[in-house]
């Protein structure tokens, strides 16, 4: 096999999964949602704090067996003594890292702080190596542990190479200092590279199942709150986000911008055109309406042929202004069936909240309807 397919094996099979590691957040928010704005870095968080309380619990599991093993070889013949110090140290760093782990939730450089950690925890185990004649066999385990655990319980969402290197170079620098044997240092190696892909690959699974659960809990939400047709928020979608859109505006004493928008004659557009026809009309319409509003805006379609838009930070003249600008637009629509809309508008002001609001909007919705449609109906206290 060429040296060029030999290279892209590699980084499919090896490096893409230590890659994406690596890259963390970025490159699977690209992968899976492309390059959308949402809280996926929040949900990954919630996520990895979920199964880092099993990894913490699976650690005093270690720990606890860790001891046990060691406790047992100490009752033995007296030359399994090494292997008990050993053991014990690398309980004494299964201890320290749980009560670490649970310690450093709480602190602003967490990861860094567990970087040092590691280090250190490596250099006092390489020391302890050398100024007891311990065979650098029996030090391969805690050392391969805590590249394992400290990839698994790395407290930053990318980055684990980090912990990689703060096992990896006090580990070489051991190996040097001791003048092992290219053996030795070749088993070194190996142990080093299974403990690091298995724990990449472990995180990557995490990371993999946490962005599944994220892009289901975001489908089964949209599900829930948005129309299929047009892809507009329906009516839940709109009471859940209308709510937060009034509150801020409120906290920031900024008036919100209510509008009912209906579609002229549209039950005549069904009769005669049919009700493919009139799907057809409707998303014309909701894409016209996303498109003429400011990108701040809110948009539902609230049922049938209606629709319903919220604008923050609107005065009662730049609503007037907006609302017959989507009216003049959606009538300019080039669609074999002409498409006009009758538009009523509303503000939020004083003790008139979003519900207030949306009723006034509709009562003059009805009232554009009765002075013959396709024209703009506002709160006389607007114009």
């Amino acid at each position: 096999m060429p040296a060029k397919e030999w290279f892209g094996f590699f980084t499919q099979w090896g490096g893409g999964a230590a890659t994406r590691g690596f890259m963390g957040v970025t490159a699977y928010q690209r992968w899976w949602l492309g390059d959308t704005q949402s809280d996926v870095e929040q949900f990954l968080k919630e996520e990895f704090a979920e199964s880092g309380k099993t990894i913490h619990k699976l650690l005093w599991v270690g720990a606890a067996l860790f001891f046990l093993r060691g406790t047992l070889e100490l009752l033995t013949p007296i030359h399994y003594w090494n292997d008990f110090v050993v053991r014990a140290i690398g309980t004494g760093w299964l201890v320290g890292l749980c009560v670490f782990y649970s310690a450093i939730t709480k602190m602003v450089h967490k990861s860094a702080v567990y970087g040092v950690y590691l280090t250190t925890f490596v250099s006092l185990v390489g020391y302890l190596g050398l100024q007891h004649n311990f065979h650098i066999g029996y030090l391969a385990v805690p050392i391969v542990l805590c590249l394992a655990f400290g990839v698994l319980t790395w407290p930053s969402l990318h980055g684990i190479y980090w912990p990689i290197l703060a096992v990896v170079v006090p580990c070489a620098t051991m190996l040097v200092l001791i003048h092992a044997t290219t053996i030795d240092k070749t088993v070194y190696a190996f142990y080093l590279m299974v403990g690091a892909f298995f724990a990449i690959m472990v995180r990557r699974s995490r990371m993999r199942t946490a962005f599944t659960l994220f892009v289901f809990r975001q489908k089964l939400h949209n599900q829930t709150t948005h129309d299929p047709l047009t892809g507009l928020l329906n009516r839940t979608g709109w009471k859940e986000q209308s709510s937060e859109l009034y509150t801020k505006c409120t906290a920031a004493g900024q008036p919100l911008m209510v509008a009912f928008i209906d579609i002229d004659h549209f039950k005549k557009v069904n009769d005669v055109h049919g009700h493919n026809v009139g799907d057809e009309v409707i998303t014309t319409t909701a894409q016209k309406i996303v498109e003429t509003l400011p990108a701040r805006s809110l948009v539902a379609r609230f049922g049938g042929e209606e629709f319903i838009a919220a604008v923050p930070n609107m005065t009662p003249e730049q609503s007037v202004r907006l609302a017959e600008y989507v009216r003049t637009n959606i009538e300019q629509i080039h669609h074999p069936v002409p498409i006009t809309v009758s538009i009523g508008v509303s503000v939020t002001r004083g003790e008139k909240g979003i519900s207030e609001t949306m009723h006034a909007a509709d009562m003059f919705l009805l009232r554009a309807k009765e002075q013959g449609r396709n024209r703009t109906c506002l709160d006389t206290g607007l114009a």
